[in-house]
């Protein structure tokens, strides 16, 4: 057989160049790949920052040279843009879109610009949702009075109007309010709760609540102790409309009729020094927006004593927006047979007290139908006995028989330094009286050496739900058989509040959970 080498050779040689060839067309073709159109964006996601901004997310595209952004007020794409942005480049991603509506469904569309002349991309899209808008400020309290309020938020802003509730009352903001950011409205009805809201025609860009201050045109108007003294010894219940001052006492007050104490000025409370109210003939008794100081060098008593045994029910005692310290023993005290129709202590700073020789509110011959304890900071209860003392002392007592159904709810207070000792263990409640409910929800207690009850005087626990115990264990977690303890069920919490100056008392806090949840005297988490 005759083989030509030749030939062989020479066809191999070609077959490697022509191979060679293809190979050195395909790389090119692989790196050097070109589109007519830009790849469309993947990844693309819409996370609400800052209630009405949305930070836009997507994988960069290899052949885009631009971005092109279209946000819509609807979930559909339907209409024209409200905002549309062009020419973000990879560098500014993630891209944050501001100043949307508040409390708002959105759509937003993304494309890409084609680099090199490629055309730009389909269009990618999703949805979300914006927040309720917050652009109203907390009303100041000296900007409150029985009639009116003025409502304040950034000097222009593009808004329309306030609606406050209840009455459905709407004020139509003039050039002048919103160049100004503020607005004075009138008409409103005195002690009253409000919501005010304020909008840009038809969307709502924030609320806000404030309490209408008393009337108190018809009230006795005292300005010194002489007026003072005198008002308390007029016949019939008393009205008193106290200005800023300091007004001291040197014996106790009776109160055997209805008496009504009102400070003038919610930024500059008139101080009652060593005021003490002995407590007779069925009488009720309000305290609101005063500072009552005990000054224990000269007082030895309760702010409240209930001195006249009695079948028919006092009148309702109501403490609110005040502040009260140094008592050399604590709060209330009824030690006679003595029914109350109701005690309210509502947004209250009540601080510095020692609790020697009773309990803070010690019950013992008589109790109130309701105890509503709300809304309040107490810090530095301290002690000076080496017995246990309690927060609340209600015993069971054999008197009124007949009254049951009772309430005791404590809810949304702020409780920081109480009773601290490194040998006793305080309770927080000594509740014996069995027709009493208990209700204790979204307290912070802070640095509170004391456990809730005892097992074998527990009262019956309506709800114990979302408290946060932080430096203080023994409320919680225990296996103390005598003890009734907080379980994970409630929802309970161990949290650091994040207290702005406890020691200053600013007890502001800064752990988000405990803000989002509604947990403690709402004043500090503004």
């Amino acid at each position: 057989m005759n083989f030509n080498y030749k030939n062989i050779f020479a066809s191999l040689v070609l077959s490697v160049v022509v191979f060679t060839g293809c190979k050195d067309d395909m790389l090119n073709e692989i790196t050097e790949l070109k589109t007519d159109r830009a790849f469309s964006a993947t990844g693309l996601s819409a996370n609400v920052v800052n209630k009405v901004n949305v930070r836009l997310t997507w994988k960069p595209v290899a052949n885009a040279v631009s971005y092109t952004i279209e946000v819509f007020d609807n979930a559909t794409l339907a209409g024209t843009p409200v905002k549309t942005v062009s020419n973000i480049v990879d560098a500014q991603l993630p891209y944050t879109i501001t100043g949307l509506a508040g409390n708002q469904q959105h759509s937003v569309r993304v494309k890409a610009i084609g680099r090199d002349g490629a055309a730009e991309s389909k269009w990618v899209s999703t949805t979300f949702k914006t927040d309720p808008e917050q652009i109203l400020n907390a009303v100041n309290l000296g900007d409150i009075t029985a009639g009116s309020v003025k409502v304040t938020w950034p000097a222009n802003e593009t808004v329309t109007r306030l609606v406050f509730t209840p009455g459905n009352i709407v004020y139509n903001l003039t050039p002048a309010d919103i160049t100004a950011g503020s607005a004075t409205v009138s008409g409103l009805t005195a002690e009253t709760l409000y919501t005010v809201a304020i909008f840009n025609n038809t969307i709502q860009r924030g609320t806000t609540t404030f309490t209408t201050a008393v009337d108190v045109s018809a009230f006795t108007q005292v300005h010194n102790d002489s007026e003072f003294a005198t008002a308390l010894a007029t016949s019939g219940p008393v009205r008193i409309a106290l200005h800023p001052g300091t007004y001291t006492f040197t014996s106790d007050i009776t109160a055997n009729k209805n008496i009504t104490i009102v400070g003038t000025s919610a930024v500059n409370k008139p101080i009652i020094n060593r005021a003490v109210f002995k407590m007779a003939a069925n009488a009720g008794l309000v305290l609101n927006n005063v500072k009552l100081d005990g000054n224990q060098a000269t007082n030895t008593n309760q702010l409240i004593v209930y001195n006249e045994a009695l079948e028919a029910a006092y009148g309702a005692v109501t403490i609110l927006n005040s502040e009260i310290y140094n008592y050399q023993k604590g709060l209330i005290y009824i030690n006679v047979k003595s029914l109350v129709e109701s005690i309210t202590i509502e947004n209250n700073i009540i601080r510095d007290i020692n609790v020697s020789g009773a309990s803070f509110i010690d019950m013992r011959a008589g109790f109130a139908k309701t105890l509503t304890i709300k809304n309040n900071t107490f810090y530095n209860l301290t002690t000076n006995d080496s017995s246990v003392r309690d927060f609340i002392r209600l015993d069971a007592t054999t008197n009124f028989p007949t009254v049951i159904n009772n309430k005791l709810d404590i809810v949304n207070n702020t409780i920081y330094n109480f009773l601290p000792s490194a040998t006793v263990i305080h309770r927080f409640l000594y509740v014996r009286l069995t027709s009493v409910g208990v209700t204790i929800n979204k307290n912070i207690f802070a640095n509170v050496n004391a456990f809730h009850f005892k097992s074998s005087t527990a009262p019956t626990l309506v709800a114990m739900l979302q408290n946060n115990y932080f430096g203080s264990a023994n409320f919680y977690g225990g296996t103390n058989a005598a003890y009734l303890y907080d379980v994970a069920g409630n929802g309970y919490t161990t949290l650091d509040p994040g207290f702005t100056n406890a020691a200053a008392g600013n007890f502001t806090i800064s752990n988000i959970d405990l803000k989002t949840n509604g947990v403690g005297d709402p004043r500090w988490r503004q």
